[in-house]
């Protein structure tokens, strides 16, 4: 596993530097419908996100161009998870009070909540495992696990408030908690594993977030650093990394893949303008430059990303801002950028020969 997720990303750095220095886009843009917002894709393509209705939004699953409404119970509705096997999660909004649902392909499935009136579901597995938050009957948002009809709250890290955001195959959840009951502000990301709440810490500054978590247990969120600006962190081996900025003071991990690679946005330099990027193997990337140049748009946030690289974002063209859908371009590199891979797939291997050699 660890040889197959190394090769994957180094694989993937080597076609990012490929696509820099040639001319081709590394994606294609398709565009879903107008008035659309993505919020989570799955690796069939499935794309989870809500669609404006006469003046709410519904939550919708786009795949292979065609948009499915799958309606509000209420009168709006957003889905913002999408599981392997097309289970798509989210909440519904009816009398000013918002309701977690679970979709399961032939209807919405209301939650219920943790006591209170409020809940809402951000994330889904295919084990029909949902996350998300709900107020209990103190009034206070702790974030929820609902699993087997059953509906648990996490805890906290030692505040009054929690936000659960994402949840794996395995059932680990991430999110953001509160670890001062005096500051409800003050919160730590999070991730909760058999039964217990483990605090991430944070890049130095005094809050972070967790925003969604692979199979293998990397995290993509967002910290405060020691300069009290936000920065874009990958969690791994223990560490979290700050993932920098595209010149700008801000930038947020939305999304992950089993590659380890994380999408999110960044403010550009002078921060006037936010775009969307890809974080693979060490480098941070605008992914504006892996476009056509000529297609018109400009993406300003990456919300999602399969383990085929497609990337679920939202860009705009001139006035006109929505969804859309980045597919990876067959890319038929220089010469020179084909010895580039093939010296690094050989160095690649060269080092798991003599790795191998040495525990002989």
């Amino acid at each position: 596993m660890f040889f197959k997720a190394n090769f994957a990303g180094m694989l993937a750095a080597l076609v990012l530097g490929a696509s820099a220095a040639h001319a081709a886009p590394l994606y294609s843009i398709t565009a879903l419908p107008a008035n659309t917002f993505a919020y989570a894709i799955n690796n069939a393509g499935q794309v989870g996100g809500d669609v404006g209705v006469g003046a709410e939004g519904h939550a919708f699953i786009w795949a292979a161009g065609v948009l499915t409404d799958l309606g509000s119970a209420g009168t709006a509705s957003s889905a913002r998870a999408v599981s392997r096997n097309g289970l798509a999660a989210g909440f519904t909004t009816s009398s000013e009070q918002n309701r977690a649902f679970v979709h399961d392909g032939t209807g919405l499935i209301r939650l219920g909540t943790l006591g209170g009136a409020n809940s809402t579901a951000h994330a889904v597995n295919a084990l029909g495992q949902v996350a998300g938050q709900s107020n209990n009957a103190a009034g206070e948002f702790r974030g929820f696990i609902y699993s087997g009809g059953t509906m648990t709250d996490l805890g906290t890290l030692g505040g009054n408030f929690a936000y659960a955001a994402a949840i794996n195959h395995a059932g680990q959840v991430v999110g953001e908690s509160a670890f001062d009951p005096e500051r409800v502000s003050a919160v730590h990301a999070f991730i909760y594993e058999n039964g217990s709440m483990r605090d991430l810490g944070t890049l130095g500054g005094s809050l972070s977030s967790a925003a969604a978590i692979n199979d293998a247990g990397q995290i993509a969120g967002h910290s405060y650093t020691v300069g009290s600006v936000e920065h874009a962190f990958l969690y791994t081996g223990g560490m979290m990394i700050d993932l920098g900025t595209l010149g700008g003071g801000r930038s947020f991990g939305y999304g992950i893949n089993g590659l380890g690679q994380v999408v999110g946005s960044s403010g550009l330099e002078g921060d006037l303008d936010m775009h969307a990027f890809i974080y693979s193997a060490g480098a941070l990337t605008d992914l504006n430059a892996l476009i056509d140049p000529a297609s018109g748009w400009v993406l300003h946030e990456a919300r999602g990303i399969n383990d085929l690289g497609q990337i679920a974002a939202f860009g705009c063209m001139g006035e006109n801002c929505q969804a859309v859908l980045l597919d990876l371009v067959p890319q038929v590199p220089e010469p020179a950028a084909v010895l580039l891979m093939l010296a690094g797939l050989g160095a690649l291997a060269a080092g798991r020969v003599s790795a191998a050699s040495r525990r002989a």
